[in-house]
């Protein structure tokens, strides 16, 4: 997870100086989030032992960077019949 927040950051990065701000002021470094909890219903591997959210605190990121993005890719399965819902 810390990977995707990275390349998330990075993406973000190379769209704009590290010292421009989202349109809500929001600082582009402090809008990604990862949050972990036990998995109290899986105890099986340690793979498994943990959830992982990735939280996108502004709207405008989602808006600006990560939809466009997302769009950009090419799907190689039905996935992408989820995302276009």
């Amino acid at each position: 997870m810390e990977a995707i927040q990275n390349y998330l950051l990075n993406i973000a990065n190379s769209l704009k100086s590290d010292t421009e701000k989202l349109k809500d002021e929001t600082p582009v470094r402090n809008v990604i989030y990862i949050t972990k909890s036990k998995n109290r219903y899986a105890n099986f591997s340690e793979a498994t032992a943990f959830n992982y959210v990735l939280i996108i605190k502004s709207l405008d990121f989602i808006n600006n960077i990560l939809i466009p993005y997302l769009d950009s890719l090419t799907f190689h399965s039905k996935k992408e019949l989820d995302y276009l819902d």
